[in-house]
């Protein structure tokens, strides 16, 4: 997911793909934490694939929404909310 991140940002000063490897580099980031967590889990089979997809989608959701548009501004709040309440959840959980 580093690699990825890196390999996206190469192409941020290109006109037509800016946007784009900005979210997939920042997305690769996101992304690598929840993932290393998961894989690094001891014992295995605490590992919950539907834990690290909703940590994972939330966050870049978030992303997602900063780097579409500047009109997006009504849906950060909920999806930043999103972004605290979910990882809670999912601890208080487990």
């Amino acid at each position: 997911m580093i690699a990825l991140h890196f390999f996206a940002f190469l192409f941020l000063n290109l006109q037509a793909f800016g946007r784009t490897s900005r979210f997939i580099g920042l997305s690769a980031l996101i992304w690598r934490a929840p993932l290393h967590v998961g894989i690094c889990s001891l014992p295995p089979r605490n590992f919950q694939p539907l834990d690290v997809r909703g940590v994972g989608g939330t966050n870049t959701l978030y992303i997602a929404l900063i780097s579409a548009s500047p009109k997006a501004d009504w849906a950060l709040n909920p999806a930043a909310a999103l972004v605290g309440a979910l990882p809670l959840l999912v601890a208080l959980v487990r």
